[in-house]
């Protein structure tokens, strides 16, 4: 299905997950928790704009996010649920003036993952600049840090850090069964991005 697009009001959109309560709470407490252990610094995420990033499409026509849904459902209705898991904590090592970003990667799922995001790209007219690494980014450092000195901090606060305390780091058995791709909007506010869910495709393979 074809999108036509114009130049006038636009609202920033992008495909992705949305992250079960169960993963994101404990998201959340580990973020708390590295942030007690030397890694105050970071801008981490808020819990509720947790999520796992499909495709980026950018500046959207206002208006046009029912023909995006109905454009991601010709897709998705031919794709079965998904089971994800997450793998570990990783750094995406970028020198300034670009923040390097704290993610946890997703081990389980990759093949219909990638599948799923590769066919969303394409009937959306998106076009992808870099690999797609599916990851669910947790922190940003400030674009002063150096991508080396965070891993060693990263590394420090987690090998100080003995389970099962607060802010548990192990990532292992936190699966979840992908049902459906959520349109999100992405805005800009004084305390920071706000990403909120205008709708979904389901998985009906």
């Amino acid at each position: 299905m074809a999108i036509t697009r114009n130049t006038d009001a636009t609202v920033r959109l992008f495909t992705g997950l949305t992250v079960p309560p169960h993963v994101r709470d404990h998201l959340a407490d580990m973020m708390d928790g590295l942030a007690t252990r030397g890694l105050g610094d970071i801008r981490w995420q808020r819990p509720d704009n947790l999520h796992l990033t499909l495709n980026f499409i950018g500046d959207w026509p206002l208006g046009l996010e029912v023909h995006t849904l109905e454009a991601m459902q010709s897709v998705t209705r031919i794709f079965p649920a998904i089971r994800v898991g997450l793998g570990g904590l990783n750094i995406f090592r970028n020198e300034p003036p670009r923040p390097s970003v704290i993610y946890t990667g997703i081990t389980q799922g990759l093949p219909g993952l990638g599948w799923l995001q590769a066919q969303l790209q394409g009937v959306l007219g998106v076009l992808e600049t870099h690999p797609w690494v599916p990851h669910i980014t947790l922190g940003q450092t400030e674009a002063v840090h150096d991508s080396e000195g965070l891993m060693g901090r990263l590394l420090e606060a987690i090998l100080v850090h003995v389970p099962p305390q607060p802010g548990d780091t192990h990532l292992d058995g936190f699966e979840w069964d992908v049902e459906a791709v959520q349109l999100f909007r992405s805005e800009r506010t004084d305390s920071g991005p706000v990403f909120t869910v205008v709708g979904e495709a389901r998985l009906e393979g």
